[in-house]
């Protein structure tokens, strides 16, 4: 999947990824290395061709160069989902009185 723009929102403290296929994708500060803060904000970011338009790279105003990859971002989603999952009511087979997970 190749992104089409990318944009940098401090007051949310989060970057979004646009795809091409219209997928817009948020991604937080706090898992970004080096992580941007206010007394070193992202002077610069873009959708970056070396990693083929599969993640943007981004400048901190200290010189410091940070890459996020949407594979990061799909993985950071994946572990959320599975962390807010609600696990599964346990059932009862048949009448046996057993409960069976």
């Amino acid at each position: 999947m190749r992104l089409r723009y990318t944009a940098d929102y401090p007051e949310r403290q989060e970057i979004i990824m646009g795809a091409q296929g219209g997928g817009r994708y948020h991604f937080p500060y706090d898992q970004m290395d080096p992580r941007p803060t206010e007394s070193d904000p992202i002077y610069k970011i873009y959708v970056d061709p070396e990693v083929a338009s599969e993640g943007v790279t981004y400048l901190l105003a200290s010189g410091a160069e940070g890459t996020v990859l949407l594979d990061h971002v799909f993985s950071l989603r994946a572990e959320r989902q599975r962390r807010d999952k609600p696990s599964r009511p346990r059932r009862r087979d048949g009448g046996s009185g057993r409960y069976h997970p």
